[in-house]
């Protein structure tokens, strides 16, 4: 049997807004860690309406750009309550991540390398969940 290997989290800590495709709500988030494959994130928000298992859009802004970074998606998983996480405290939710462009997964990774550049050099830390 195959061993199933993890993929390694990296902390963004990005703000993002997630809209939900069936009833069109926006809610305001913080965009936790990515995998280093781009397939999920883990937000956390302090708005319940988080907590059900549905398609989405996730919009993830950037300090150096104007446009956000757009990506679809699927709330796969979602806390049961309302928890501290990081020193944030709200709903945590993972979103597999089902369509990002070339174009914005592009600038994902540069402002992953950016973070990475950034954390290595010992002016941050670095954090999975």
């Amino acid at each position: 049997m195959r061993e199933m290997i993890k993929p390694k989290l990296t902390e963004i800590g990005l703000s993002g807004i997630i809209q939900l495709q069936q009833t069109n709500d926006r809610v305001e988030c913080i965009v936790q860690n990515i995998t280093d494959d781009y397939r999920e994130v883990a937000v956390i928000t302090s708005d319940p309406r988080i907590c059900t298992q549905e398609n989405i859009s996730l919009s993830i802004f950037t300090p150096t750009e104007r446009s956000p970074i757009r990506c679809s998606g699927k709330i796969t998983r979602y806390s049961k309550g309302n928890r501290t996480f990081k020193g944030h405290r709200g709903y945590i939710a993972r979103i597999h991540i089902a369509h990002i462009s070339r174009i914005d997964r592009r600038r994902l990774e540069l402002v992953i390398a950016q973070k990475r550049a950034y954390t290595s050099g010992g002016y941050g830390l670095s954090y999975s969940f």
